[in-house]
């Protein structure tokens, strides 16, 4: 038999299966906690990368790819059409073939790139094929990092110990633009217009925000038989 074992001795244990399962508890900001997060931050540049990521829901490797080509500022639209690795320091395709998207912005967040542009036209010289996030090269991530809970216990330290702005990653931010969304279905969208501004299928929409999205449900229900 030379040494071989003729049966696998762990085959009767069964294998965890919950290793994709969602976290029961998933981190966001209401918009009263962004809103006293983003009072404190006084740098113009993070400022607009905070504003991004909360209002257009991008994920952080989209985010940090965004070229100034990118941005239609008449037109108030931004196109992801790649994404920045943090394992290699590479610029890559994005995530999945959903994640190819245009979609677009608030009127807020036009006025505050608007503003970076012009910020960036004067100081450093504009360019197309420039980072809207660091020009030559994207904002290093550990920085945006470093710079996001530097942000966060700043602003805590302004509120009382039983209003506190919880601690999220800035991946959160995401959780959090999905969060409002669905929160706000009535005024007339639907998961597939959520699920197309986010760059993911309906299916995956509805398997990582499946509690926040019956709950929504359950809101729109009790909105209409009060109409009825």
């Amino acid at each position: 038999m030379e040494g071989y074992l003729e049966n696998n001795p762990i085959a009767k244990f069964n294998r965890d299966k919950r290793k994709n399962e969602q976290d029961k508890k998933m981190l966001f900001w209401e918009p009263e906690d962004f809103q006293k997060f983003i009072k404190e931050v006084d740098l113009p540049l993070y400022k607009l990368i905070f504003m991004t990521l909360y209002y257009m829901g991008l994920r952080r490797g989209e985010l940090l790819a965004i070229k100034w080509d990118d941005v239609d500022l008449s037109n108030k639209t931004i196109t992801i059409n790649k994404t920045f690795s943090t394992k290699t320091n590479t610029i890559t395709t994005p995530k999945t073939k959903n994640s190819y998207r245009t979609i677009t912005m608030p009127d807020i967040l036009v006025k505050e790139m608007a503003a970076w542009k012009t910020r960036i036209e004067a100081f450093v010289g504009y360019s197309p094929n420039g980072y809207v996030f660091g020009n030559d090269r994207p904002v290093a991530p550990e920085t945006l990092r470093r710079k996001f809970h530097e942000y966060i216990k700043q602003a805590n330290m302004k509120q009382r110990p039983d209003n506190q702005i919880p601690v999220i990653r800035i991946h959160d931010l995401r959780h959090s633009h999905a969060s409002f969304l669905i929160n706000n279905m009535s005024a007339g969208f639907i998961d597939f217009d959520i699920a197309k501004r986010l760059g993911d299928t309906v299916a995956t929409l509805h398997n990582t925000y499946v509690h926040w999205l019956k709950a929504a449900d359950k809101g729109i229900i009790d909105f209409m038989n009060k109409e009825n």
